[in-house]
């Protein structure tokens, strides 16, 4: 046998590891596209829980003269009215009624409200 003669026996393990490595590279892009897909949608699944969770500690209270406490978010604020937003309603109070108020600054802070 010479040099540039092959030995017919190498060719079908030639041809196996050309499936091999083309099956490999396959199978590696389509675990990584696979992976990008899955950890993508984990992450708007964190954002959407984020933004959840964010309209539930958004919360002013506004402490009344009378004693009860209102929890929500003061929408409008001016020398005539509190305007506070609760769960399905909006209520004005006279902020001569009201003893003292604390703001959710962090969360405002975070959504970028003033």
């Amino acid at each position: 046998m010479t040099t540039t003669e092959i030995d017919p026996g190498r060719r079908p393990r030639n041809f196996l590891l050309l499936i091999f490595f083309c099956v490999g590279v396959v199978a590696g892009v389509s675990a990584t596209l696979g992976f990008g897909l899955f950890c993508t949608t984990i992450h708007s699944a964190k954002s959407y829980m984020a933004v959840q969770l964010g309209k539930f500690l958004d919360t002013d209270f506004v402490y009344l003269r009378t004693g009860p406490v209102l929890k929500g978010r003061i929408v409008s604020e001016d020398k005539k009215t509190i305007g506070i937003a609760l769960n399905n309603r909006t209520v004005q109070v006279d902020p001569k009624d009201v003893t003292s108020i604390e703001k959710d600054y962090y969360t405002r802070y975070l959504k970028g409200a003033r």
